[in-house]
């Protein structure tokens, strides 16, 4: 018996008796030399198993499981550090205030007057508040220690 032949006897043994409790000696014979498939059998054993416990057992089982998991897991850094959120937000209000000096910008100015000057401050304010919500968003514990740090020092 080859491996594939294994698993097509296993598969057809599962759908049929819905238990691994008695193997064909076939199967047995060849999962004692083979180490890839007494990997599957001993997997497909074990979830054969779950699926005998009651849901309940299960429930609490995965609860405290978790719940032990959840208070000795580390606390979750930020993606991005601080510093580069600043130099971020330093990199658009810059490009912000240098796109008026820019030749693009003059030849804009050139073929359209003073008339693309609102729609321009209104996409370049905009970018500048979508930054600001979504920096002050993902680093709201760090302002919020900093401003409790701040108002004990200042009382």
């Amino acid at each position: 018996m080859n491996c594939v032949d294994f698993l097509v006897a296993l598969d057809a043994l599962d759908a049929q008796a819905g238990s691994l409790s008695a193997l064909p000696i076939a199967i047995r014979h060849h999962a004692a030399g083979c180490p890839d498939c007494r990997l599957v059998l001993e997997r497909q054993a074990r979830a054969l198993a779950l699926c005998r416990l009651s849901p309940i057992s299960l429930q609490k089982d995965i609860c405290q499981r978790v719940m032990t998991g959840v208070l000795f897991a580390p606390r979750p850094q930020p993606v991005m550090p601080l510093r580069n959120w600043l130099a971020a937000g330093i990199v658009l209000l810059a490009a912000a205030m240098v796109s008026p000096l820019l030749h693009d910008y003059r030849l804009l100015q050139a073929d359209y007057g003073n008339s693309f000057i609102i729609p321009l401050t209104l996409v370049l304010g905009a970018a500048i508040s979508l930054y600001m919500l979504v920096f002050v968003g993902s680093h709201l514990r760090d302002f919020s220690t900093i401003w409790r740090r701040w108002l004990s020092s200042h009382r």
